[in-house]
């Protein structure tokens, strides 16, 4: 649980030594690997931190097939790190390139990496056990949110974008039929971006509609950039339509049943 220094006590009769004592250190370090939300469309970097070391120690890692990985092959890269003075840790990486990660054959579920380390302080040391570095992939998704409300009634429309694991880079909206691009508080316009909501991963931007743009069925565009996706100004269009209500007036009366129209 602990560094600790262990005592060999040697009897050589042919060299007159009885219960020589000699010191052997046994030390240790710990393993912290760093697991992670990821997209497959840019390149990934994955973390383990290895503390409790005095002198940087060589790290490996496998893939997520079990094989071994090599800088430079695969579309990997191996960065052993060196150790923080106040922290104690050494951070070790692993950078997978977009291409790799394209070319994984099924992404639905967790994917597993693996790190492990060896002394080079006492370099006669065996090689850790691997630990596991679990990575969870995030498909790019823009849901509209439609809005039908009564003709000359403000509406409501908004995006809803899922598969992310940080904000949106930028968020627009544009008019119909190419209209041009809204600006918040302009001609009776409000936007709402959206913060990013880490438990579902997702974002949604509203469009607040006024009264002036809500006489006839329209057709609004949200535009999303998201960097993690290779995504820009990803165009989604949202339906704003009305209706009407026209209700009949009558002469009636309580003899009998009566019905009334909208």
């Amino acid at each position: 649980g602990a560094d600790s220094v262990f005592t060999c006590a040697i009897t050589s009769n042919e060299h007159t030594k009885t219960a020589d004592k000699t010191n052997v250190n046994s030390n240790i370090f710990t393993i912290a690997p760093v697991n992670m939300d990821a997209t497959t469309a840019v390149d990934q970097t994955l973390t383990c931190n290895i503390g409790d070391v005095t002198q940087a120690v060589d790290v490996s890692w496998k893939n997520n097939a079990g094989g071994e990985v090599k800088t430079g092959e695969g579309g990997y890269t191996v960065t052993k790190g060196t150790i923080d003075a106040e922290s104690k840790k050494q951070k070790s990486t692993l950078t997978i390139a977009a291409a790799t990660l394209g070319a994984l054959s099924d992404t639905s579920k967790p994917l597993t990496w693996k790190c492990a380390a060896k002394s080079t302080l006492y370099p006669d040391s065996e090689l850790s056990t691997y630990s596991d570095v679990v990575v969870t992939f995030h498909v790019y998704k823009v849901e509209p949110k439609h809005s039908e409300v009564l003709k000359g009634t403000k509406a409501t429309i908004s995006c809803v974008v899922t598969g992310l694991t940080k904000k949106l880079d930028a968020v627009a909206w544009e008019k119909p039929s190419s209209g041009g691009a809204i600006t918040n508080d302009v001609d009776g316009y409000k936007i709402e971006v959206g913060t990013y909501q880490e438990s579902s991963h997702s974002q949604t931007t509203i469009l607040t509609v006024p009264v002036a743009a809500t006489g006839a069925d329209s057709v609004f565009t949200c535009a999303i950039t998201s960097n993690e996706h290779k995504k820009t100004a990803d165009k989604t269009n949202v339906n704003s339509n009305v209706f009407t209500i026209s209700p009949v007036n009558m002469d009636a009366t309580v003899a009998v049943d009566q019905t009334l129209t909208c």
